[in-house]
């Protein structure tokens, strides 16, 4: 695969604010991450090439509502 080494150094960010930076050795496919941080807009941003866009082919995000 020409890219699987494309998503190995990310940051994820939640309305602006760093939530969890991911540095990976090895290519993956399907992962979980942990984001502990309240928002509405959720970002991921390369830190190989942050000028690059990121091609993601399927991306879900798990919440809670508080009351």
């Amino acid at each position: 695969d020409c890219c699987a080494k494309a998503l190995n150094k990310f940051d994820i960010l939640v309305d602006g604010s760093v939530c969890n930076q991911v540095r990976r050795s090895t290519p993956f496919t399907v992962s979980n991450f942990i984001c502990n941080a309240h928002g509405s807009k959720i970002r991921i941003l390369s830190r190989s090439n942050p000028a690059e866009p990121v091609t993601i082919c399927e991306f879900m995000a798990y919440g809670i509502q508080e009351f």
